[in-house]
């Protein structure tokens, strides 16, 4: 937590390896100290109960700003140039939703696109790029960005130009 204060807690693996664990034993060994309340495991981490990321003064005003551009243009935010580290505890805390590694939009933005999406196939059969990019104003990149994502967590899937319900 110290060396990361952005992270939610240290990899299971990486906790493994460092303890020289094979994994049936670290698994009885977090068992044990998550009953005992030593330490939460959670996901694919393990942290402290008391600890809660949160980030420096400095980088709250980073996230302020970010956040305030991203609402400012919803459908065409700007790439999310951030410390790895910061952007990270950005997607963990549900902030921002990353769909490209260039591309992120705000939760609600985002909800607002898989919403629409889906009513759209369910109304017309079908959805494509220019039909995603003229309805919210934005360009061909965040289009195709949205409906690749929407393909890879198999909501969508494409079919010729177009995109249809999985």
């Amino acid at each position: 937590h110290r060396r990361f204060p952005l992270r939610s807690g240290m990899p299971r693996e990486e906790l493994r390896s460092r303890l020289k664990l094979d994994a049936p034993a670290l698994d009885a060994v977090l068992a044990a100290a998550e009953a005992q309340g030593m330490v939460v495991t959670r996901d694919a981490s393990v942290r402290l109960p008391d600890f809660t990321p949160i980030p420096t003064p400095e980088q709250q005003r980073v996230v302020q700003r970010l956040l305030k551009e991203f609402a400012d243009a919803p459908h065409t935010p700007p790439a999310p140039d951030l410390e790895p580290e910061l952007l990270n505890w950005l997607l963990d805390q549900e902030k921002l939703v990353r769909v490209a590694p260039d591309v992120a939009f705000l939760p609600e933005t985002y909800a607002a696109f898989v919403a629409w999406v889906q009513q759209h196939i369910r109304a017309t059969g079908s959805v494509t790029v220019a039909q995603f990019r003229d309805h919210f104003g934005a360009s061909r990149k965040y289009a195709l960005a949205v409906l690749e994502h929407l393909d890879e967590i198999k909501l969508t899937r494409r079919a010729g130009d177009a995109r249809v319900l999985y």
